[in-house]
This record gives structure tokens, C-alpha cells and sequence, in this order.
């Protein structure tokens, strides 16, 4: 159902015979939702609303994120020190031949041979601050989620003031965010590049609205330099992000028949394309749509869809210890979409959602979960819980369900990482 409201929502608010009966048919399902969205909560003004305050609901979703991140290094959980994480591996084969060469053949190293040249961004930073001597590779990688985790976190949080307009929604998208998906797959499977293509990317679309608005050349530059940084950090996120916001910029020429944004969406893609096409000629690197096709070509088939069913719940519950099944995340996120209208601000989300959906049908479970991992689940999270929230009546109530579902997934959070390393009794 999350996957697919985008089609059920363009339907519903388009102007045609069958959407006027998909209109009749779901009109009690209407009225409920925008009964719930209505819904004013009795202030008391002698309480303290928590989402009042999102500047500090960030701060703690920051420094959840960094707890998260060092708990499975505990001691008492993790005796020897024996590094987390599936692929991190990959990063120590990455690096390690970076170390052994002079520091031009080094660089030249990471944009051309380590992982085909697709992240650069993360692997010469970490080369830079090892070659150094102040710290050693393995526990410079193993420190990486402790910095990705709030970044991501205050990422997230800019994106949505920016396109939202409403800080108070985007405290709790911060904050959602240091237990999310993001996080807790992030640090279970050592997607530390992702990560990282996640907190550019979500960057780069806050600076995209923000030049939409305003205009100006500084920004114009800093958005170009985004753009290029999430190519570098993650080709796969990077053709996710472009394809939403080149979809996004279309529609929004549609309906207003501005170019304005669909000009700077074509240039900054140009210049990309170009900057991927040296980067191949110089370095011998992959092309970023090769080195996607690489990863997902073997995981393409069409007696997928056959097996579309099964290996929805096979991703779901099975790859990353079950990470995925989170009824809490997903519950509330499909509240969060079927509140949607197909207006310009969450346009954005519902393009970003039936862009995921499309290969989702062609995929095997385990690619079908990179996909699910890319959706932007803290924002829909975020605001489903915001309409759970003034849906309670009084703020002593709205407080108590705010705390118990934050709570709820800070526990799955915590249980995630701990997991990782604690032997059982």
C-alpha cells in the first residue's frame, strides 16, 4: 500500500470519470483522514508541548545517533572490539592499497579502481585522516557511523524545514532519523557510503528549493557542487535523488509552464554527466549507470514479478535480522502518504515513492531492499506521527503518545545495535 498510494493519490485528484468513483468509493476513508488532520489539540498552557521545542528535538535525535553508533563497541558487549558491520570489510580492501602508494597515486587509486571509482568522497577523507598517523584504518572506519549519524540527522532536519516551512515537523524528522532505517540498516550493514549520499542528497534538495525561491548564483554553485559530491559519494543514491528531482522539476514546468527550475535541474544533471564521463576518461572509472546496472543487473528478472508477493515479505523479514519489519515506521508512513495531496511540497515525496516502486516489481528481495532503504521513511514518519499528535486533544496526552512512540523506536533502535555483538545468556 505504501509503495503504490502514489498511483491510488493521482488518481483521487485528477479530474475524470473514474476518479470521481474512486472519489465515491473512498469518500468514508476521506473523511476519516481529514478528520484526523482537522483535529486541534486543546492547549494547556501551563504544559510544555515537546514538539515546541525542535531545535532541541534535533539535538537529541544527534546525539542518539552517536550513542547508536558507539554502543556496539561497549565493552561489556563487545569484549575483543571485533568490528561491526557486513561490508565493512570492503572499505579496509579499499583503503588498504590507498595507504601503500604516494598520495597522488593514492587519490588516483580512489577515483578509478577502489569499488570502480563510485566513492571517492567517503574513501579519500578516510585515507586523508589515516595517512596522518593520529589513527589506524580499522577504528577509523569503525568510528564513520558516529559522524554519518548526525550529519544525516541535521540533513534530514534542514530538508524539511526548508520544504515543509514548518520547524516544529522537521524536529521531529531529526529526531526520527537517529532511529530509523537509516541508521540502525546503516550501522548493521556497513552502508556508510549510502549514508553518506543520503545526507548529500538530502543537502542538494534542500538547496534546490531554496534556489527555487531565491535565486542566486552562490546557490546556484553550491547546488551544482552537491550534486557532484552525491555522484561522488553514491552513484546508486545519486540516480535515485536525480531522476526524483528531474520528475519533480517536470511537473512543476507542467503545471506552471516556468522553466525555471526544470533548466536548473537539466544543467546541473549536464554538468554531472560530464564530470562522470571525465572521471571514466581519466581514471578508468565506471560510468555511474554502469556501475548501478552492475550491482542490480544480476537481481533483474522477469519471473520477478511472479514472485513479487513473496519477495516483498522475504525483504522485509529476512535480510539485516528483520531490520525492515517495523510496524511503527511503516504504519505511520502510510498515514503520512494517504494524507497527501498532489501539491508542489509533497510532490517531491509521492515522485520519490513511485520511482522506488518501478524496479521494486523486477527486483529479487535482497536489491528490493536498497531501494526500501533510499525512501525517505524519517520525513513520512515524521509526519504521520505529527497528525497522531494533534489528533489526542490535550498536550498532557499529546506529550505521553509522542514519548511512547519515540521511545518505542528508540528501544528497536537501541535492540538493533546491540544485537549486533551481545552473546547471548
Amino acid at each position: 500500500m505504501l509503495l503504490y498510494s502514489w498511483a491510488l493519490t493521482i488518481t483521487y485528484f485528477h479530474n475524470n470519470r473514474l476518479s470521481s468513483r474512486v472519489r465515491t468509493f473512498l469518500a468514508p476513508v476521506s473523511r476519516s483522514i481529514q478528520s484526523i488532520k482537522s483535529s486541534q489539540s486543546i492547549v494547556d498552557k501551563t504544559s510544555l508541548r515537546i514538539i515546541d521545542h525542535p531545535r532541541i528535538l534535533v539535538a537529541a535525535g544527534m546525539i542518539g545517533a552517536l550513542f547508536l553508533a558507539v554502543v556496539p563497541y561497549r565493552p561489556d558487549l563487545n569484549a575483543t572490539g571485533t568490528p561491526v558491520g557486513i561490508d565493512l570489510h570492503w572499505y579496509i580492501e579499499w583503503i588498504s592499497p590507498m595507504l601503500a602508494r604516494p598520495p597522488l597515486e593514492a587519490l588516483s587509486y580512489a577515483m578509478g579502481v577502489a569499488s570502480g571509482g563510485s566513492r571517492p568522497l567517503l574513501l579519500i577523507p578516510v585515507y586523508l585522516v589515516v595517512s596522518t598517523g593520529a589513527i589506524s584504518l580499522v577504528p577509523a572506519l569503525e568510528a564513520l557511523p558516529a559522524v554519518l549519524g548526525p550529519l544525516l540527522v541535521l540533513c534530514v532536519f534542514l530538508f524539511v524545514r526548508e520544504v515543509f516551512g514548518d520547524e516544529k515537523l522537521a524536529g521531529i524528522a531529526g529526531l526520527s532519523t537517529a532511529f530509523s532505517f537509516y541508521i540502525t540498516i546503516g550501522i548493521w550493514a556497513g552502508y556508510y557510503a549510502n549514508m553518506l549520499g543520503l545526507s548529500v542528497g538530502f543537502a542538494f534538495l534542500t538547496m534546490l528549493f531554496r534556489y527555487w525561491k531565491k535565486q542566486q548564483m552562490s546557490q546556484l554553485v553550491l547546488l551544482v557542487f552537491l550534486s557532484l559530491g552525491l555522484l561522488l559519494a553514491h552513484p546508486w543514491t545519486w540516480i535515485i535523488f536525480l531522476t526524483v528531482t528531474a520528475l519533480f522539476a517536470a511537473t512543476i514546468w507542467w503545471d506552471t509552464r516556468k522553466w525555471i527550475l526544470l533548466r536548473t535541474v537539466v544543467f546541473v544533471l549536464a554538468i554531472d554527466l560530464s564530470v562522470d564521463t571525465v572521471k571514466s576518461l581519466v581514471f578508468g572509472a565506471q560510468v555511474s549507470a554502469q556501475e548501478a546496472s552492475a550491482s542490480f543487473a544480476p537481481s533483474l528478472a522477469a519471473n520477478q514479478v511472479l514472485n513479487f508477493w513473496p519477495n516483498i515479505i522475504n525483504a522485509l523479514l529476512v535480510p539485516y535480522d528483520g531490520l525492515l519489519a517495523n510496524t511503527l515506521i511503516l504504519a505511520l508512513s502510510l498515514v503520512a502518504i494517504l494524507s497527501f495531496k498532489f501539491d508542489p511540497t509533497r510532490r517531491l515525496l509521492l515522485l520519490w515513492t513511485a520511482v522506488s516502486s518501478l524496479p521494486i516489481i523486477v527486483l529479487s528481495d535482497l536489491a528490493q531492499t536498497r531501494v526500501f532503504y533510499d525512501l525517505p521513511f524519517p520525513v513520512f514518519f515524521a509526519v504521520g506521527l505529527l497528525i497522531l499528535f494533534r489528533s489526542t486533544g490535550r498536550t498532557l496526552n499529546s506529550n505521553l503518545i509522542f514519548l511512547i512512540v519515540v521511545l518505542a523506536l528508540a528501544n528497536y533502535a537501541f535492540r538493533s545495535v546491540t544485537s549486533l555483538v551481545a552473546t547471548p545468556f
